[in-house]
């Protein structure tokens, strides 16, 4: 369902935990949203601060402005495609979220340009979208009767060998 989501969540916890990706809240390529934004959309900080060039708006104001450029309009879409909301966007930007607040040990709001913060928020978060993820249901294997020396035995699928 929100595969996506959780996949680029969990490689953005990656890239900011070995440094991969440079982190500056002030850069709105590189901020909290900026560095989902990449993952999301498989851009690169340089693609998307050209993205934020007709409107230099902040995330928080790009999410609610009908006038930011066709290029951020698709960054949106995209992020928007994978389960994101604007609620979502805005809360990532300044970690106001109270339940993945609650979940990651933080107050609303607390140091949201810190990178040590973002990291606990989005860990949290990561494990909120786990744990509401339907489990991936094992269909039942397929039995197959097989006579052997007049005996019956039921064999599963993955028990018989062809070679």
């Amino acid at each position: 369902m929100k595969t996506k989501l959780i996949n680029a969540i969990r490689e953005t916890i990656i890239d900011l935990e070995t440094g991969r990706k440079h982190y500056e809240y002030t850069d709105c390529h590189n901020c909290n949203c900026g560095i989902l934004a990449q993952n999301i959309c498989h851009i690169s900080a340089w693609a998307l601060e050209k993205a934020f060039e007709p409107c230099s708006e902040i995330w928080e104001g790009a999410v609610r402005c009908s006038s930011t450029g066709e290029p951020l309009q698709k960054i949106l879409k995209q992020m928007y495609s994978v389960g994101l909301t604007k609620k979502n966007i805005q809360n990532l930007e300044m970690l106001s979220d109270k339940k993945i607040c609650k979940e990651a040990g933080i107050k609303v709001g607390q140091r949201y340009d810190d990178k040590k913060y973002l990291l606990m928020y989005l860990s949290a978060w990561l494990r909120i979208l786990e744990r509401e993820q339907p489990k991936e249901v094992k269909p039942e294997p397929e039995y197959r009767t097989v006579v052997i020396d007049s005996k019956v035995k039921e064999l599963t699928q993955e028990t018989i060998s062809l070679s």
